[in-house]
C-alpha cells in the first residue's frame, strides 16, 4: 500500500489483505481532504476527510471491492515521527469489523 498524504509518502506490504496493490492519493483543500483508491489504473473507492487542530484526519468511505460489492465505512489517519497510523471501521450488514495499519515514511 502507497499512501501520499501531507506532502510526504508513506508505504506498506499489504493493505486489507492484498499485498502491495492498492494506491491512495489525497488532495487537500485546507482542512477538507479528498483521496482515490487504485489498484493499479483502476479506480474503485473514494475518501472524503476532515483534518483536526491535532492533525488527525477523519474520513468516510465507500469502495468497490473486486466481486463489485459496495463497502463503506468510517476511520481515522494520523503521523506520528515517521510513521502513518490508520483506522478503518467497516459497516457490514449487522457485523462491524475494524482494519489497522501503519505505514513507514519512504526515505527520498
Amino acid at each position: 500500500m502507497v499512501i501520499d498524504f501531507q506532502n510526504r509518502k508513506f508505504v506498506s506490504s499489504s493493505a486489507f489483505g492484498e499485498k502491495g496493490s492498492v494506491n491512495y492519493s489525497f488532495k487537500q483543500y485546507g482542512h477538507i481532504v479528498q483521496g482515490s483508491f487504485y489498484r493499479g489504473e483502476e479506480h474503485f473507492g473514494q475518501i472524503i476527510g476532515w483534518i483536526n487542530t491535532l492533525g488527525v484526519m477523519n474520513f468516510t468511505f465507500s469502495m468497490r471491492d473486486r466481486a463489485s460489492m459496495y463497502h463503506a465505512g468510517t476511520g481515522s489517519i494520523e503521523i506520528k515521527n515517521s510513521y502513518l497510523i490508520g483506522k478503518c471501521f467497516w459497516s457490514e450488514g449487522k457485523l462491524n469489523l475494524e482494519d489497522q495499519f501503519l505505514l513507514h515514511e519512504a526515505s527520498s
